[in-house]
C-alpha cells in the first residue's frame, strides 16, 4: 500500500507484526530549477524534467526495496524509513478530510507517549486499504 504525508510518499508494508514505512519520494530528491525569468513565465519543461527525475528516483527506490527484507530496509535508512510494532499500535483508522481525501491514521505508544502518524491514501485504493487493515488489525481498526 502506498501513502503520503503532505509532500513525502511512503510505501507501507503492513504485516501481522508491524507497519513499516519506506521512503519512496521526498521533495528534496530533486532541486527545482529556478531563474529570475521563471518568476514571470512558468518553465514547464523544467517542471516536466523534474517530475521525470522524481519518478525515476521513486522507481529505483521501489526496485531496491524489493531486493531487501523489511529489517534491512529499516536499518539501511533509519532517518527516513521507520516501523511501528503492532503491540505499540493503539488504534488504526481511515478518515476523510474536508476535501474528501482519505487518510490512514495510526495512533501508537512510543516511549510512554501517544503519537499519531497520518498518511493520505489514493482514492482508488481505499477499499483495498480497508480490507487489509481489517485483517491486520481486527480489534484496533475503526472506520
Amino acid at each position: 500500500m502506498s501513502g503520503h504525508t503532505f509532500d513525502t510518499i511512503y510505501d507501507l508494508y503492513i504485516t501481522s507484526e508491524r507497519v513499516v514505512a519506506i521512503l519512496i519520494r521526498n521533495p528534496g530528491d530533486v532541486i527545482p530549477t529556478t531563474s529570475w525569468f521563471s518568476i514571470f513565465v512558468p518553465n514547464y519543461s523544467a517542471r516536466s524534467r523534474e517530475k521525470k527525475e522524481r519518478d525515476e528516483i521513486a522507481a529505483e527506490r521501489r526496485r531496491k526495496a524489493r531486493e531487501l527484507k523489511l529489517d534491512e530496509l529499516v536499518a539501511k535508512n533509519p532517518n527516513t524509513n521507520f516501523q511501528i510494532n503492532n503491540k505499540e499500535i493503539i488504534k488504526v483508522g481511515i478518515k476523510k478530510d474536508i476535501l474528501r481525501q482519505s487518510h490512514l491514521k495510526i495512533d501508537f505508544k512510543f516511549s510512554g507517549k501517544t503519537l499519531s502518524k497520518d498518511f493520505t491514501i489514493d482514492k482508488n485504493r481505499v477499499l483495498e486499504a480497508k480490507e487489509l487493515l481489517t485483517k491486520a488489525f481486527p480489534a484496533k481498526f475503526k472506520i
